[in-house]
């Protein structure tokens, strides 16, 4: 940093400072322009071994990093050219330092170069091993051996760790296509008792997935009018509506009235004194509302201070991956448990899983609506549209492959008109 000059003086070597300066720099360049801006794993779509990874993509993480260390170099020798002279002399100042005018040679903008790329290339280096140790598939057991593990069960819905949600559908699909020992234990009965408690809570953590993942869509497109659910809910463990179709099979989950009353409801009237300070309160709640819903109505003010949904759509199409895997092993297991599942314990849920992934290709359709998500401007937003398609895409191939797996039984299965219509267009043998 310094050097003798004029005697026994100290002085500032110009070139170590402009490196040391250019240091912060591609630091602080780096930390805006690529950590804060991407925060996200990319899981390979062919799993390969992690030397093989590593042999792949070490050489062209090189190559790129050169190119990338290119305009923030020529941005800190613009920035520098201004502002350098007044801030090596406020470092001399500040330590009791000489400075002396020396020119600066292109060698130091070729160091200042070479060192940007190696910092970059370090940097994506360690991004590179996170995503290469995060996204190795592992296999979730299939119940709890204790209560501080993770089974895939409980994991297929847990969103606050995204990671271990991610793992977890992925898993799913692998265990759908490839693992027929553990699909055998989904589909048996627990002893004695004989449920399928394994299954019912995979179920019933799926289905918690695409309903609140379609619910989230449709916020986030603003919806003025509230749609109406196509059927009602059917339970995953109680299914009323097979009481209709088939009477002749017993079902040991159905209630019957025995006239007994469990339970008698008691109505209390309450007080007008204490309901007075409640209704002031409602009332001011509903004031309060429509000010600032007034206040909304101002041009700027919403596009200022609101959420942009096509900002929430986006979010939505982020998180498009773990949707894929749980619609497609969703749709495996469904397909395999025809010829699997002795016990029909994937049947009974049918209607309910036909309905929610209806509902979300339904919900995916009005996505096309979205100006950001068009043709026209896919150069601008590539990815996003890519997701919508393959989300799309994917919920689609779901449904198709269950229709045709249970063509000649869809007859006998109980869903509305609206969905049998819908699915009629997917497989027209419906």
């Amino acid at each position: 940093m310094t050097y003798e000059c004029k005697g026994k003086n100290v002085c500032l070597n110009g070139g170590t400072f402009f490196l040391v300066i250019s240091g912060v720099w591609s630091g602080l360049y780096y930390f805006i322009k690529v950590y804060i801006s991407e925060k996200h794993l990319s899981f390979p779509v062919i799993y390969q071994r992690k030397f093989l990874q590593l042999k792949a993509q070490v050489l062209p993480l090189l190559k790129e990093c050169f190119g990338l260390s290119l305009w923030p170099t020529i941005y800190f020798a613009v920035l520098y050219h201004y502002i350098g002279e007044s801030l090596s002399k406020d470092f001399s100042s500040t330590f009791g330092y000489f400075t002396e005018d020396s020119p600066v040679c292109i060698l130091i903008y070729l160091h200042l170069w070479m060192f940007g790329a190696i910092y970059y290339f370090n940097m994506h280096l360690m991004r590179f091993f996170f995503n290469l140790f995060l996204t190795e598939p592992i296999e979730f057991p299939l119940f709890k051996t204790n209560q501080d593990s993770l089974c895939l069960q409980e994991s297929v819905n847990m969103s606050n760790l995204p990671i271990v949600q991610s793992l977890a559908c992925l898993d799913l699909r692998n265990l759908a296509q490839w693992s027929k020992h553990r699909r055998q234990v989904l589909f048996t009965l627990s002893q004695p008792g004989g449920h399928p408690h394994n299954w019912n809570c995979l179920a019933e953590n799926i289905l918690k997935l695409l309903n609140e993942y379609t619910e989230l869509l449709n916020k986030s497109m603003d919806v003025t009018e509230l749609t109406k659910p196509i059927v009602a809910p059917i339970a995953t463990q109680n299914p009323l509506r097979y009481l209709e179709r088939f009477r002749n099979l017993r079902n040991m989950t159905l209630m019957t009235d025995s006239g007994v009353v469990d339970f008698v409801e008691v109505t209390q009237e309450s007080s007008p004194i204490a309901s007075f300070p409640q209704a002031a309160m409602e009332k001011l709640k509903q004031k309060l509302q429509s000010i600032f819903n007034f206040i909304k109505i101002v041009s700027g003010v919403n596009f200022l201070f609101g959420d942009l949904p096509q900002a929430n759509v986006q979010k939505c199409l982020a998180n498009g991956h773990v949707i894929i895997w749980t619609s497609q092993g969703l749709s495996d297991l469904v397909c395999a448990s025809i010829a699997e599942d002795p016990y029909g314990v994937v049947q009974k849920d049918l209607p309910a899983i036909i309905t929610s992934l209806v509902r979300l290709r339904q919900c995916l359709d009005k996505l096309n609506k979205v100006p950001a998500l068009t043709k026209r401007v896919v150069g601008f937003d590539d990815f996003n549209y890519r997701m919508k398609s393959a989300v799309s895409a994917a919920v689609k191939r779901s449904l198709f492959n269950i229709c045709r797996t249970f063509g000649g039984y869809m007859n006998e299965v109980p869903l509305s008109k609206e969905v049998i219509t819908y699915l009629q267009t997917i497989y027209n043998k419906v």
